[in-house]
């Protein structure tokens, strides 16, 4: 006999993101409750979280069945946990990482306005409001990162204005760049 979690699993192997976020609403606080409780930072927690639910969802084809789905996703929650801690000792700290001048996107668009053709006038339009859209609908602690960021704010004074850890100012300015190009570059593919 089927359950509805069995049905929904069967769905979410089939590719239904709806059928995923049902089964991770339900298990949601209890899994960024055991991260808390293993890491001590709410902030880390749900970056984690985060990382372990995209990883579930991209792998929930090899979910076997042969343990519940909250156990699956656990050991993943907690494995991708494991990985965090050690990317945060081999990271250098935030004074020796050096940005590159073309990852910031303000000076991207600025050379993008060297020409004054009606199609690339056009197409500085569409990537001004691809761009504006894209930041805004980045989560709120993203957005805030990112912004600080593109003030001119180093890594070390961002983490002390928002009260985080460097690390986890690194990996949202790393997961914004990411979501912003992602989008940037389904606009340019479409």
């Amino acid at each position: 006999m089927s359950t509805p979690e069995s049905n929904l699993i069967t769905e979410a192997r089939h590719g239904s993101q709806q059928a995923f976020n049902m089964l991770i609403t339900k298990y949601y606080r209890r899994l960024l409750a055991g991260l808390y409780k293993a890491c001590h930072h709410e902030e880390d927690a749900k970056d984690v979280l985060q990382d372990s639910l995209l990883k579930a969802f991209r792998s929930i084809k090899t979910f076997r069945g042969q343990s519940s789905f909250y156990s699956w996703v656990y050991r993943i929650s907690h494995n991708t946990l494991k990985d965090h801690w050690s990317l945060q000792r081999r990271r250098p700290p935030a004074e020796d990482v050096v940005v590159e001048p073309s990852s910031n996107l303000h000076e991207a668009h600025a050379n993008l306005q060297d020409s004054n053709s009606p199609e690339a006038l056009l197409s500085q339009n569409e990537l001004s409001d691809k761009l504006a859209s894209s930041l805004k609908n980045l989560p709120k602690t993203l957005r805030v990162t990112f912004k600080l960021r593109q003030r001119g704010f180093d890594y070390k004074r961002i983490a002390t204005r928002i009260k985080i850890p460097i690390g986890t100012v690194r990996s949202r300015l790393n997961r914004a760049n990411s979501i912003i190009r992602e989008q940037i570059n389904r606009y340019y593919v479409t």
